[in-house]
């Protein structure tokens, strides 16, 4: 039985902190996968720090946190590194709404 080579390979760690560009606070929730690994990825926690564990290797992280610019990173794992994300706040620009009421009362018949 042989075992696949991700399973078998030495993990690295690649760790940091998601922050905000403009405002250098930390994100929590942010969602950071990895490209080549679909079913691989972590979160950023209450304080704004991810970790993930990779085999060395080539690697594009997919960084989505909602109302920020989605962001794609690449990245080459050969030791445990550490990478800090900035990401910038999107700006969307909803349109007009317009919005009509009418009232009525309904009468109860006598």
């Amino acid at each position: 039985m042989s075992i696949p080579s991700f399973i078998s390979a030495q993990q690295y760690s690649l760790n940091g902190i998601i922050t905000d560009i403009d405002t250098n606070e930390t994100l929590i929730g942010v969602t950071i996968g990895i490209k080549e690994l679909p079913h691989s990825g972590a979160y950023s926690s209450a304080n704004g720090k991810y970790n993930i564990q990779l085999p060395k290797g080539k690697y594009t992280l997919t960084v989505q946190y909602l109302g920020y610019e989605n962001k794609q990173i690449g990245v080459v794992i050969q030791k445990n590194t550490t990478m800090d994300i900035a990401l910038k706040s999107s700006s969307t620009e909803l349109e007009e709404v317009l919005e009509r009421t009418t009232m009525f009362q309904v009468l109860k018949p006598e």
